[in-house]
């Protein structure tokens, strides 16, 4: 019985050494793994810092009329950017061009060196805010936003290229050869006329169309009023 008991007593013991020999290198394991972890993760934190240097992209889109200046950095896996757009073109603001504009977008673009897209993001005019001079008078727009990207993506930019959506073509003023008949009395376009006044003189070109808010137009004549009945735009 006392034999049994010993051998009983020595395989427990056995077992136990073994257990803790386990956890103990169990535990070495986790020890490594967490201080690896750490590790790893200051020397990317570190790497990562140069990346939160403000990198500086123009875009050239002078055929509109507009230059594009791109400021951009990455923290904490963040990409910042800041949009500078120089120019205030008359598609912006033009009668018939401006509401539809309104709903209209920029797309930024930033591609690596072989020219494959890494990164796109459309932003609508509606986000930009207008930049304006002493005088009130709009002459660009500007906008700032953030969006998640590793650096690993970042470090792939190697250009810039804006794209968009607007209208920029300015509506050519059709002139009517056409002898107007002789019921269509006296300019349409003369200053201080009532609305409905206006009306009636735009109709002796022809069946009055509103072709937006508040715009109108007859035979190849139109007027455009302004929230206050006056004139914004005629023709």
């Amino acid at each position: 019985m006392n034999e049994l008991f010993t051998k009983v007593k020595g395989y427990l013991q056995s077992v136990g050494k073994l257990t803790l020999a386990l956890f103990v290198a169990l535990l070495g394991v986790v020890v490594v793994v967490s201080v690896y972890g750490k590790i790893e993760d200051f020397y990317r934190k570190k790497n990562d810092e140069k990346y939160e240097k403000v990198q500086e992209w123009v875009s050239d889109l002078s055929v509109i009329n507009l230059k594009v200046t791109a400021k951009t950095k990455v923290v904490d896996r963040k990409l910042l950017v800041s949009l500078d757009i120089d120019g205030y073109p008359e598609y912006f603001s033009h009668p018939q061009l401006a509401k539809k504009n309104q709903q209209e977008s920029f797309i930024v673009t930033f591609s690596d060196n072989d020219n494959f897209q890494v990164f796109q993001k459309r932003i609508g005019f509606s986000e930009f805010s207008t930049n304006v001079d002493p005088t009130g008078k709009p002459k660009g727009l500007s906008h700032q936003f953030s969006q998640f990207l590793d650096t690993s993506d970042y470090v792939k930019f190697a250009s810039m290229k804006v794209l968009w959506t607007f209208d920029t073509q300015i509506p050519k003023v059709v002139t009517n050869n056409a002898k107007p008949s002789s019921t269509a009395g006296a300019d349409h376009c003369a200053p201080s006329l009532s609305k409905s006044e206006r009306l009636k003189r735009l109709a002796a070109f022809g069946t009055v169309r509103e072709t937006g808010k508040d715009s109108y137009s007859a035979g190849g004549r139109s007027v455009l009023f302004g929230w206050d009945g006056g004139v914004i735009y005629c023709n």
